[in-house]
C-alpha cells in the first residue's frame, strides 16, 4: 500500500502559515442539492478535506449526522463520490463507526492522512431533515392558531407537556415565544387540544414568566409519571397590549402634545427628564408621524399641559441625535432609579401639514377597512357623529378609500374608541352615488355630540371585481381548453361584451389576460350555438377591436355605447391551458432567478397572498424551480409589481421538506388578499450556468435534460425539432458516449422552470447552450420535457491499454483518441516511453 503521511505532514505544516478557515474535526456536506445530504468534507489543521468510501457504511453515516445536528434515523451512506469529486486531501480513510459516537473523529479509523484513496471514492450521506429546531415550541389542535396543545423540540423532535403545575405564569412565556401576548394567556389541562403522540418532554414546568423561552423555565426532563392525557395547552391573547418600542404621548390638550410614554414588553411606562432635549423631541414626533420640525421638549408635568403619569419610569438620559426612527433607537440609560414621575418628559409637535378638504381616513384599529371616520373639513381633521349613520353612508365612506362600496357595516357608539379632535359631522345622509363623503347632506352643528358617538365603518377589503378585471362564466373545459362566455368588471359589476367585431385578436387578448395561452384563442360569437348561455344584466362593451398584443381587454378600443345590442350577441372565448396544476414561475424580476410567484392551479396561472409568507414558503418556491433553497429570500408587497391574474394561494405554511409549493398548507379561499400582497421570492444560484444534468432514469446515462442558466435547473421542450443529433450533444457533454444517444419521453416531467424550446444542434458542440435554440417557452409544458439514453464511453480520451500479451503487465500498446482505440507507432519508441505508459497504468517498469 502506497502512503501518503509524509505528504500530508507536509501540508499541515505548510497550512499552519496560513489563515484559519474552519475548526478542526467539524464537518461539511458538499455538493447536495439540499443542506441535508451531500460530499462529507472534515477540517484538519484548518483545511476542509474528504473521506475515502472505504468501510463506509449507515453507521458511519449516523455519525456524520449526529455531528451536524441532524437526526440519525434513516441516515444514508454513499459512495463513489455519489454527489460529485471533491478536490485537495484525503484526510480519513477505513473509517469504522458503532454509530454511537459524537463525532467522526471518534470513530475508528487509521492515523489522520493514511489512505489510499483517489476522490472518486470521496464518502457522502444523506440525513433526513429535522422536524425542527431544539427549544422551538408549536400550538397543536385548535381552532384557530393562538390556541392549541403545547409542543417543545428537543433533539430535533416534538415533545409534549405535563400540565403538572402547569399555570398563567408558564402559558405567558409560551404565547410571548410565539409572537403573540402574554397577557390574559389561558391554561388548558387534561389533553383539551386532544392527546399528543409523540415523547412527553417537559413535567412540573415553573416559569416565572421573565423568561424568553419555555424551556428557559425551570422543569422536570423525567416524565415518566405523566401520560398524553394530561397534556398541557393554552389559548394566547392574538394582539400584543403594545409593541415594543412604540410610544403614545398622554393628557395633551391636543393630539400632538402631551407626556410621552414608551412600550416595553406589553406595558406602557414614562421617560425621565434627564437630558431630555428638543432632540429627543423631533424623534418623538417623527415617530408619531407629526413633523419633526419645531418640536419642543417640556420638563416637568404641570408646568406644561399634562399630568404625572403612573406606573414604571422605563427610559432615562435619553440621548438622541436627530436621526432616529424610534425614540427606543436612541441611546439610553434604563436606570430610572433616581428618577420620579414629577419628571415624566413631554413633547410639543408641530401639527400635521393642513389636510386636503373632503380627504377621509380610519383611526383606531390597526386592520386595513375598519375603523373611526375622520374627515378633513377647512384643512382640519375631526371626526363625525354617528346620529342619522347608516349603511348608506359607510358604502360611501368605503368606495372614496378604495374599498369595496358593497357589504360596508355602519358602526356607532364610539366602535373603535372615542377620537380625540373635533367633531365636524353630524345627521349625515348619504344617498350611495356620492364620490365624497363630504359630499353627502350634513350639519356642522354637532354640539350636542359626544367622542362616545363617534361614528366608524367596516368595509368589504377585496372588491367584487376591479374594473377592467374579466372572467369566463357558463365554462366548459377538458384537459386542453376552456371556453365560455366573457364578462368584464365595471364599477364593481359583472357584465358582458357584445359580438360585434369580435375576433380572433379579441380573442388573444381575453386569453392573454385570463393567464392561458395566447395559441389557438378562438373567438365564440353565439350563445347556445357555441355552447355557453346567455347572460344576464349590463351589456359594457360593444366594437371592441383589439390588435392582438394588449395586456388587457379593456386597453382595446371599444364602444361604451351597446344600446344596439342583446344578450343573443353576448362574446365568448376558448382558450388552451398553459400550465400543469403545481407548476410554477417567477414573474416581473430583473433575473430568472427572483419576481412575483405565480402558481399552476386547475391549468391556470395565478398569484401568492403574502399572509404568513417566509423563508421557508421561498425555500421550497426556489428548490421547485432548480435553485438553492438556501438562503431564499422572501418578499411582501407585491415587490416586483402586481400581478394581473387570479389570486390561488393564501396563508401558505410550507415545513421545507416539499418538493412543490402546492404541496404546502395553504388556504385557498383568498377573497381578504389583494395583489398589493402578492409574495415575491429572490433565490440563490444552485449551479454553474450551461451544465447540464439527467433527472429521473434508472441510471446516470439516461433520464428528463435539464441545464442550468442564470444559477438555476430548468427542462427542454422537446418539440419536433429535438432529435437524435441533440441528445448527442448532451452526451458528449456529460462525458457519454456521443454515439448511439436517443431521445426518449418515457421520464415523469418536471415541475420548475423551462428554459430551451426549439434547440437545433448540428453535433459539433462542446454544450448544449452552444446549440440555437429559442428562450421563449411560453408554449411549452412539462408534459413535453426531453429525455435522452447515452451509452457509455468506448474509452476516455488519452486512456492507454495493453493487448496480446501473456499477462495484464504487458502488451501491445493502444491509446485512445475520440472513442477508438488505435495503436501507437515503435518510432523513436523507448524505455523512458514504456515507463510513462507503465507509470499511467499503475504498474512500475521492469526492463526485459
Amino acid at each position: 500500500m502506497y502512503h501518503k503521511s509524509s505528504f500530508i505532514l507536509f501540508a499541515i505544516l505548510l497550512q499552519s502559515c496560513r489563515a484559519q478557515t474552519c475548526t478542526d474535526y467539524d464537518l461539511r456536506l458538499v455538493g447536495g442539492q439540499v443542506p441535508n445530504e451531500g460530499r462529507v468534507e472534515i477540517c484538519v489543521n484548518q483545511q476542509w478535506g474528504t473521506v475515502c468510501d472505504d468501510l463506509w457504511g449507515d453507521p458511519d453515516a449516523e455519525v456524520v449526522c449526529r455531528q451536524l445536528g441532524y437526526p440519525t434515523i434513516n441516515a444514508s451512506s454513499f459512495r463513489q463520490a455519489h454527489f460529485g469529486e471533491g478536490s485537495g486531501e484525503t484526510f480519513l480513510d477505513n473509517v469504522r463507526c458503532s454509530g454511537s459516537e459524537s463525532r467522526l473523529i471518534d470513530c475508528d479509523h487509521p492515523p489522520v492522512g493514511d489512505e489510499n484513496c483517489d476522490h472518486f471514492e470521496d464518502a457522502g450521506v444523506r440525513c433526513v431533515p429535522p422536524q425542527c429546531h431544539n427549544g422551538e415550541i408549536r400550538l397543536v389542535g385548535g381552532a384557530v392558531d393562538w390556541e392549541g396543545r403545547v409542543e417543545v423540540c428537543i433533539n430535533n423532535d416534538w415533545n409534549t407537556v405535563c400540565d403538572d403545575g402547569w399555570d398563567a405564569s408558564d402559558a405567558g412565556v409560551a404565547c410571548r415565544q410565539l409572537g403573540y401576548s402574554r397577557h390574559n394567556a389561558v391554561t388548558y389541562e387534561r389533553a383539551h387540544f386532544g392527546q399528543g403522540n409523540g415523547p412527553i418532554g417537559l413535567d412540573d414546568v415553573a416559569c416565572s414568566g421573565a423568561e424568553r423561552q419555555l424551556v428557559n423555565c425551570s422543569y422536570d426532563g423525567n416524565t415518566s409519571d405523566c401520560k398524553h392525557l394530561e397534556d398541557a395547552g393554552v389559548r394566547c391573547q392574538p394582539e400584543l397590549l403594545c409593541e415594543d418600542g412604540s410610544i403614545r404621548v398622554m393628557d395633551g390638550l391636543t393630539a400632538y402634545e402631551g407626556r410621552v410614554e414608551v412600550c416595553f414588553d406589553e406595558a406602557w411606562g414614562t421617560v425621565c427628564n434627564n437630558n431630555w432635549e428638543d432632540i429627543d423631541a423631533s424623534v418623538a414626533c417623527n415617530q408619531l408621524g407629526f413633523s419633526s420640525q419645531n418640536a419642543v421638549a417640556y420638563l416637568h408635568p404641570g408646568l406644561a399641559t399634562y399630568s404625572q403619569g403612573t406606573g414604571s419610569i422605563l427610559l432615562n438620559s435619553v440621548g438622541c441625535n436627530g436621526t432616529e426612527s424610534r425614540l427606543a433607537n436612541c441611546a439610553y440609560n434604563s436606570d430610572t432609579t433616581d428618577c420620579s414621575h414629577n419628571e415624566d418628559a413631554g413633547i410639543r409637535c408641530q401639527s400635521q401639514d393642513p389636510c386636503r378638504p373632503g380627504d377621509i381616513r380610519l383611526a383606531g384599529s390597526s386592520i386595513p377597512g375598519r375603523g373611526r371616520v375622520e374627515v378633513c373639513v377647512n384643512g382640519l381633521w375631526g371626526t363625525v357623529c354617528d346620529d342619522g349613520w347608516g349603511s348608506t353612508d359607510a358604502s360611501v365612506v368605503c368606495k372614496q378609500l378604495n374599498y369595496s362600496r358593497h357589504n360596508a357595516t355602519a358602526l356607532s357608539r364610539a366602535h373603535f374608541g372615542p377620537g380625540s379632535l373635533p367633531i365636524l359631522m353630524r345627521n349625515v345622509g348619504c344617498s350611495g352615488s356620492e364620490e365624497k363623503l363630504t359630499n353627502c347632506p350634513f350639519s356642522s352643528q354637532a354640539a350636542s355630540c359626544s367622542h362616545s358617538e363617534d361614528a366608524g365603518v367596516q368595509c368589504q377589503i377585496e372588491p367584487i371585481c376591479q374594473n377592467g378585471d374579466i372572467r369566463i362564466t357558463g365554462a366548459m373545459t377538458n384537459e386542453t381548453i376552456i371556453a365560455g362566455r366573457v364578462e368584464i368588471c365595471f364599477n364593481e359589476t359583472w357584465g358582458t361584451v357584445c359580438s360585434d367585431d369580435w375576433n380572433s385578436d379579441n380573442a388573444i387578448v381575453a386569453c392573454r389576460q385570463l393567464g392561458y395561452s395566447t395559441q389557438g384563442a378562438v373567438a365564440l360569437t353565439t350563445p347556445g350555438v357555441s355552447g355557453y348561455s346567455q347572460g344576464s344584466g349590463p351589456i359594457f362593451l360593444d366594437n371592441t377591436v383589439c390588435d392582438g398584443t394588449e395586456s388587457r381587454l379593456i386597453d382595446c378600443d371599444y364602444d361604451i355605447h351597446t344600446a344596439d345590442c342583446s344578450h343573443l350577441q353576448d362574446a365568448g372565448v376558448q382558450c388552451e391551458f398553459l400550465c400543469q396544476t403545481g407548476s410554477i414561475r417567477l414573474v416581473g424580476g430583473q433575473t430568472r432567478r427572483e419576481g412575483r410567484v405565480e402558481v399552476c392551479v386547475n391549468q391556470m396561472w395565478g398569484t401568492v397572498c403574502d399572509d404568513d409568507w417566509d423563508a421557508v414558503d421561498a425555500s421550497v418556491v426556489c428548490m421547485q424551480l432548480g435553485y438553492s433553497p438556501t438562503n431564499a429570500t422572501a418578499y411582501m408587497g407585491a415587490r416586483f409589481g402586481e400581478g394581473m391574474v387570479p389570486t390561488f394561494l393564501d396563508n401558505v405554511a410550507c415545513q421545507g421538506p416539499e418538493t412543490r409549493l402546492i404541496d404546502c398548507a395553504y388556504d385557498g379561499h383568498t377573497t381578504d388578499c389583494s395583489h398589493s400582497e402578492d409574495a415575491s421570492v429572490q433565490c440563490q444560484p444552485l449551479c454553474q450556468n450551461g451544465d447540464i444534468r439527467l433527472v429521473g432514469g434508472g441510471s446516470q446515462r439516461e433520464g428528463r435534460v435539464e441545464v442550468c442558466m442564470d444559477g438555476g435547473w430548468g427542462t427542454v421542450c422537446a418539440d419536433d425539432l429535438w432529435d437524435a443529433t441533440d441528445a448527442t450533444v448532451v452526451c458528449r457533454q456529460l462525458g457519454f458516449s456521443r454515439y448511439g444517444a436517443e431521445t426518449r419521453s418515457n421520464f415523469e416531467g418536471g415541475s420548475g422552470l423551462i428554459h430551451l424550446n426549439d434547440v437545433r444542434c448540428d453535433g459539433t458542440e462542446s454544450g448544449l447552450l452552444n446549440c440555437q435554440y429559442n428562450p421563449n417557452t411560453l408554449e411549452c409544458s412539462h408534459a413535453y420535457d426531453a429525455g435522452i439514453y447515452c451509452r457509455p464511453l468506448n474509452c476516455s480520451n488519452g486512456d492507454v491499454r495493453l493487448v496480446g500479451g501473456l499477462s495484464e503487465f504487458e502488451g501491445r500498446v493502444e491509446v485512445c483518441w475520440n472513442e477508438t482505440w488505435g495503436t501507437v507507432c515503435d518510432d523513436f519508441w523507448s524505455g523512458l516511453d514504456a515507463r510513462v505508459v507503465c507509470r499511467q497504468l499503475g504498474y512500475t517498469y521492469t526492463d526485459a
